[in-house]
């Protein structure tokens, strides 16, 4: 009986350890399906997170391209902006020292026309002087005519 009694006990305690590692099997299997899902996720989350960046990259490469484009452009505009505004003052120049030879022209002009003027003017006053001499004259042949 005290053989049964202990062989009773250790059939209890054998079949507590297979229960035991029975649960231990299932936690442990458990924990592996865990992990293959952990890993599953992971693995996505890093492909997207990768698909991500390869996304971003290629926005910033088109944007420093599309920028470097713009600088370009805005380079050219400045250019020739710049041409335009030389070859404006250059004209501005130009003339500016056009209407100053014009206006010295001008000057000239006037000058001689002024001269001629006061010439014609002293013409006329000597032809009006000997208009009245030679019509005093004429006044005084009619009067000796007359007389003879």
């Amino acid at each position: 009986e005290v053989v049964q009694s202990s062989l009773e006990h250790d059939r209890q305690q054998l079949e507590q350890r297979v229960k035991n590692q029975e649960e231990q099997q299932r936690d442990l299997d458990a924990l592996r399906e865990k992990l293959e899902r952990d890993k599953s996720e992971l693995e996505e989350t890093k492909q997207k997170q990768q698909h991500e960046a390869e996304q971003l990259n290629k926005r910033k490469a088109v944007e420093q391209h599309d920028t470097s484009e713009r600088v370009a452009q805005l380079e050219q505009q400045t250019k020739e902006v710049e041409a335009q505004r030389l070859a404006f003052e250059q004209r501005r120049h130009e003339q500016a020292a056009s209407d100053a030879k014009q206006r010295k022209e001008l000057d000239t002009v006037q000058s001689r026309l002024e001269h001629d003027r006061q010439q014609l003017e002293q013409r006329v006053k000597h032809q009006d002087e000997q208009q009245v001499e030679l019509d005093a004259l004429r006044e005084k042949l009619e009067r000796d005519k007359s007389e003879w």
